[in-house]
């Protein structure tokens, strides 16, 4: 059984994933595998459209942890309930 809204939140990763491997180089290998779970991390070595991706799923509410280091938590905006700087 699948929790209400499990199935709405697979597909929206899963669109995540295929836009992610349409982009030059076919994206993050890594990365598409932790989008699929709703996790997905941040850091200066992603192309910007990896990082539009990861942004605009985390809005959407599809990722639901974004791991970045905290030179980039800091200027990435986005609307966190809970932010843990190590």
């Amino acid at each position: 059984p699948t929790a209400p809204g499990e199935e709405a939140q697979q597909a929206a990763r899963a669109m995540l994933v295929e836009e992610l491997k349409r982009q030059i180089g076919g994206g993050d290998a890594t990365l598409a595998r932790t989008l699929l779970r709703g996790c997905a991390f941040h850091h200066s070595g992603l192309t910007s459209e990896e990082r539009s991706i990861i942004e605009r799923g985390y809005r959407e509410g599809s990722v639901v942890v974004i791991c970045a280091t905290s030179t980039l938590a800091a200027g990435v905006n986005l609307p966190a309930r809970r932010v843990i700087f190590q």
